[in-house]
């Protein structure tokens, strides 16, 4: 077994936490989000939201971060393949695994700039002058 397997081998926790991390924190964050909504209307601050969203993109940028570094472990780096070269489902954890953290980082930063700009009750629930 070659230093890059036993490297790979050794932190096995890394290629399912850079995949599903961004996916799993993005459906919960809407999913809290819309509950803290309520939350938000009633104390009429929306730091709450904040605080969902903000937790959520800084672990999926570890995330990102984390399958990053899987990746630079790999020796040659690269993502391209030489025609003669076996598809390793390894290293396409690793690079979709990156690739997957970083979307779902844009989906919430995405969500967190329209929970900043829009307000989070709506005008029908809001009370009469």
């Amino acid at each position: 077994m070659t230093n890059q397997e036993t490297q790979i081998t050794r932190s096995k926790w890394r290629l399912p936490f850079g995949f599903f991390a961004g996916p799993v924190l993005w459906g919960l964050q809407i999913i809290i989000g819309y509950g803290l909504v309520t939350v938000s209307c009633s104390i009429g601050n929306k730091w709450p939201v904040y605080v969902t969203s903000g937790l959520s993109a800084l672990i999926v940028l570890i995330a990102a971060l984390v399958a990053l570094g899987a990746w630079r472990s790999v020796a040659d780096a690269s993502i391209w393949m030489e025609t003669n070269e076996s598809q390793d489902a390894t290293r396409f954890l690793i690079v979709s695994g990156f690739l997957v953290s970083l979307l779902f980082f844009l989906l919430i930063l995405a969500t967190f700039v329209a929970a900043f700009f829009l307000s989070p009750c709506p005008l029908i629930t809001m009370p009469l002058p």
